[in-house]
């Protein structure tokens, strides 16, 4: 189980499925750690993202905003 199931089983935000090839969380979340001053990627870096982890560029601005918003929450 990744990172993004685990959470979303703490937080009871959906159901929990094998949705996200495998690699593309850590690759995201690795993203954001290196990026975590300016969490916002380029249309570029986004396209990046899709050929690397296989995720349309809708499923990777989507799957980035969710990683963003939990951060913000659990640094509150």
């Amino acid at each position: 189980m990744d990172y993004l199931e685990k959470l979303a089983i703490k937080l009871n935000c959906f159901r929990v499925r094998h949705i996200l090839p495998k690699g593309a969380s850590k690759f995201l979340m690795k993203w954001i750690k290196e990026h975590r001053h300016h969490p916002y990627p380029t249309n570029t870096e986004k396209e990046m993202m899709c050929k690397e982890t296989g995720l349309s560029k809708k499923q990777v601005i989507i799957l980035l905003y969710i990683y963003i918003y939990i951060n913000i929450l659990l640094l509150l």
